[in-house]
């Protein structure tokens, strides 16, 4: 299993701090498939995770 608690990333840029994560929490169980999407709705290649 993975599990990922209260994950937060802020990117800077310039003078602003950009919030892309906030509190997100994710369990991935033994065998299941799981693929991040951004916005722009495509799957990027190193997003996909397979628990083993």
């Amino acid at each position: 299993m993975i599990e990922l608690k209260n994950i937060n990333k802020t990117y800077q840029m310039g003078d602003a701090e950009v919030g892309a994560l906030r509190d997100v929490s994710l369990s991935i169980a033994s065998g299941e498939f799981v693929a991040i999407m951004g916005p722009s709705g495509k799957i990027h290649p190193d997003a996909y995770f397979r628990p083993t």
